[in-house]
């Protein structure tokens, strides 16, 4: 909670999150792969859950394997 004080963010400015749920979804998004995403799922107004979803892409044919001929 420093490092967002230091930053200039209180917690008199969060009208949804706390700043704990901030931190908590930053670590999120450090977390998740190139291609993933972090979705925020909100039920009453509040933030309830967190999901990260992570996306590998498919080497097209040629890529990384050798085709038989």
């Amino acid at each position: 909670m420093d490092e967002l004080k230091r930053k200039g963010i209180a917690a008199s400015q969060l009208r949804v999150l706390s700043l704990s749920d901030v931190l908590t979804i930053d670590r999120a998004l450090a977390e998740v792969c190139p291609f993933g995403e972090v979705r925020l799922i909100v039920r009453r107004g509040r933030l309830r859950f967190i999901e990260k979803i992570e996306s590998l892409a498919v080497p097209e044919a040629g890529e990384g394997e050798r085709e038989t001929q």
